[in-house]
């Protein structure tokens, strides 16, 4: 059965502890589950989200990671080291609040959208595999599937289409990393949504659908 859900990022930025408020809302609106946009998850307290989560009988199927430039598993050493901990902290709080699921561009920080040669690309990408591998054996432990998210060219220059996206998965070779697609990303850097949604076939964990100006599907150009 597929879950509908709605994003916390829609409302709320940072989430807090205060902010589950929202997820009364959320219940009567109908929705099956909520994604929290984690941007800190160590000052968020899982048993008060999972309280909330039971009490108003949603479910939190995926937790959205963000980084910003002091984490980048593609960057300095120093920068690699604190996103790969700051994923691995994710699982740990989605595991504790009852989630399936760890979304995003992991790969990189958001905004990372140089210019680089043919061959330093080669290079990070063997980088970003690296740790990736590392991070699945992390996830597979708790039972916790990972999903990258290609992002539009003005913020990354690394993963931007769903090929893109499945050729790293197929790099890295584990069953728990797969597929995140956002509709607003792919109407940039898609031929075809439909096609890349049928090729990311069973890999595909999660889909985000928002209008092409990223507002309320059914607004807007995309059918």
């Amino acid at each position: 059965m597929y879950l509908i859900g709605i994003n916390t990022f829609l409302f709320t930025s940072p989430f807090t502890n205060e902010s589950v408020e929202l997820f009364a809302t959320f219940a009567d609106w109908g929705f099956d589950s909520v994604e929290i946009a984690a941007e800190n998850q160590l000052v968020l307290d899982a048993t008060i989200i999972k309280a909330a989560l039971e009490k108003h009988n949603i479910r939190c199927i995926s937790v959205a990671a963000a980084f910003g430039p002091d984490q980048d598993l593609r960057g300095t050493s120093e920068q690699q080291q604190t996103s790969s901990q700051s994923i691995k902290d994710t699982i740990d709080f989605t595991k504790a609040i009852g989630g399936e699921l760890v979304v995003g561009p992991l790969y990189s920080s958001v905004g990372k959208a140089d210019a680089v040669t043919t061959n330093e690309y080669s290079l990070q990408e063997q980088t970003v595999v690296t740790h990736l591998k590392e991070l699945c054996k992390y996830a597979a432990a708790q039972q916790m599937k990972l999903a990258i998210e290609p992002l539009k060219r003005f913020e990354t220059d690394f993963i931007n289409t769903c090929e893109q996206g499945l050729k790293l998965i197929e790099k890295v070779g584990s069953d728990w990393l797969h597929l995140h697609l956002d509709t607003f990303h792919m109407n940039i850097e898609e031929k075809h949504l439909g096609e890349a949604i049928i090729k990311a076939g069973e890999r595909l964990a999660l889909l985000h659908v928002c209008g092409s100006d990223r507002g309320t599907p059914g607004w807007d150009h995309t059918n």
